[in-house]
């Protein structure tokens, strides 16, 4: 049953895309002239096409090549010629290199490689060193001074419950792993026991973050472009007890009611970072907007949420996981969200690129 759904959901994208531009040409077309170069290792594998990556690959292709540019999709960088006069993009994700583990590291290789060899890349290695990498993130939050709740980069084993509960002036508080996204990796601490139970997940020489847990029942997703911000949505924890906020847990839905008394302040947070693209998850204490905000995370690479609706949307999640072709079904108006953003990005891509 999830082979079919996985290969209906499939056939769904490859059909919206076909509606909004050429399919045929974004796999197959050649071009020994192309200035533009989009690198996709594995771009027939079905884990590629279940992907956004090949959403958001996608639309810099069509993009680029509405506006007449001279652009392809390879598999291998190794066959381009004159690199130094030519452009590459490639959009991050964990299954682009056979689902390694090392997927992080090995993007700031590639994106070091291309940034020495092209006459532009993206993303640059500043920029991907900031994906699932909560050591480089949280050095350049404090570097930067963007407030983020009380936070230690420690080795695993060095933790002790008694230690750190005095350290955050809570019995609780979070481990995260470094390289973690949508929630996992991430562990609330209550005692000495739940640090136990973590030593058969954790290498003890393992490097983490701990973190004051923060007395929250929601977060704010504010997704960023070029120092504007495109799109925001609170995640709300609709239980007592906490968990993630993330929409896989059960969490409502606000797309409205955005703190404006904060916009300047959250856009000067991103322009601190001097990246074209990302989403900041903040928060504040007890949920009282009239505190300091608290940057919870910075990601470059992300998956946007559309709007479904107006005021809180409890059934999000659900939402999220239905198959359907009507426009105001969810994978349509993910699509769209997408192209929306991507659009926006590449615009502030080539806007560097004539610098």
């Amino acid at each position: 049953m999830k082979k079919v759904k996985a290969l209906i959901s499939i056939l769904s994208r490859l059909y919206i895309l076909m509606r909004s531009g050429s399919l045929c040409r974004f796999f197959f077309k050649r071009s020994l002239s192309a200035e533009y170069i989009i690198w996709i290792p594995k771009k027939f594998s079905l884990n590629y096409l279940a992907s956004d990556n090949l959403i958001k690959d996608f639309f810099f292709f069509d993009y680029l090549e509405k506006r007449g540019e001279k652009v392809i999709t390879i598999k291998s960088p190794d066959d381009i010629l004159e690199k130094e006069s030519k452009i590459i993009l490639f959009n991050p994700s964990r299954n682009l290199y056979s689902n390694s583990a090392n997927y992080s590291e090995i993007t700031r290789n590639y994106a070091e490689k291309f940034q020495n060899e092209f006459k532009h890349s993206y993303p640059t290695l500043y920029e991907s060193s900031y994906w699932e990498n909560k050591i480089f993130m949280h050095s350049e939050l404090y570097s930067k001074e963007i407030p983020t709740p009380k936070t230690q980069i420690i080795k695993f084993k060095d933790i002790a419950y008694e230690k750190f509960s005095k350290f955050f002036k809570s019995k609780q508080f979070l481990i995260k792993e470094v390289h973690s996204s949508s929630a996992k990796g991430v562990h609330i601490v209550r005692d000495q026991n739940s640090i136990d139970l973590l030593k058969t997940k954790i290498p003890k020489n393992m490097k983490v973050i701990t973190q004051e847990l923060i007395n929250m029942r929601r977060d704010l997703r504010v997704i960023l472009v070029g120092g504007n911000i495109v799109l925001h949505y609170w995640r709300i924890n609709n239980k007592c007890e906490w968990q993630p906020t993330s929409t896989s847990y059960g969490s409502s839905v606000d797309f409205e009611n955005f703190p404006i008394k904060w916009k300047d302040e959250i856009e000067g947070y991103f322009k601190r970072l001097n990246i074209i693209s990302g989403a900041f998850d903040i928060c504040w204490h007890e949920d009282n907007l009239s505190t300091q905000p608290l940057v919870l995370e910075i990601s470059t690479f992300f998956q946007p949420n559309p709007k479904k609706g107006s005021g809180i949307i409890s059934d999000y999640g659900e939402w999220k996981n239905t198959v359907s072709l009507k426009e105001d079904g969810y994978l349509y108006k993910h699509i769209n969200q997408i192209k929306e953003i991507q659009n926006k990005i590449l615009k502030e891509i080539l806007r560097e690129c004539s610098l």
